[in-house]
């Protein structure tokens, strides 16, 4: 389950990494073409569906790993689950991930519009 946690990290980061990269493609054209900036928003929408997929994919087998050890605890002893700890205090923090992903898929468009003159205050 550590393995499947420290995927959902790296996954959210690197969804962050390409939306940055994204932004700078961005800077560096100087004024995108509607054109480009219709490619560009869609590698965005893109690399947050994907990164969706990935997490609950990650997320879901995590949660499967969950219930198999909480089957297998009923067959332990007392003792072991006095020592091993309630099974109770796991919770899902995979939700998180969502909004951090929506938000910068968000700013990255709101930034590649120009909505937002940080990018095209030169350009104008």
């Amino acid at each position: 389950m550590a393995s499947f946690k420290a995927q959902q990290w790296n996954s959210a980061n690197y969804a962050l990494l390409l939306y940055a990269a994204l932004v700078t493609i961005a800077a560096f054209a100087g004024k995108p073409s509607v054109c480009e900036k219709y490619v560009l928003c869609g590698l965005a929408v893109l690399t947050l569906a994907f990164g969706v997929v990935v997490i609950k994919g990650l997320d879901d087998a995590i949660e499967l790993r969950r219930d198999r050890q909480t089957r297998i605890r009923k067959h332990f002893t007392r003792e072991f689950d006095e020592a091993r700890g309630d099974a109770r205090e796991w919770k899902s923090f995979g939700w998180l991930f969502y909004p951090v992903l929506a938000v910068g898929c968000g700013v990255t468009i709101v930034l590649i519009v120009g909505w937002f003159p940080l990018l095209h205050a030169s350009g104008s």
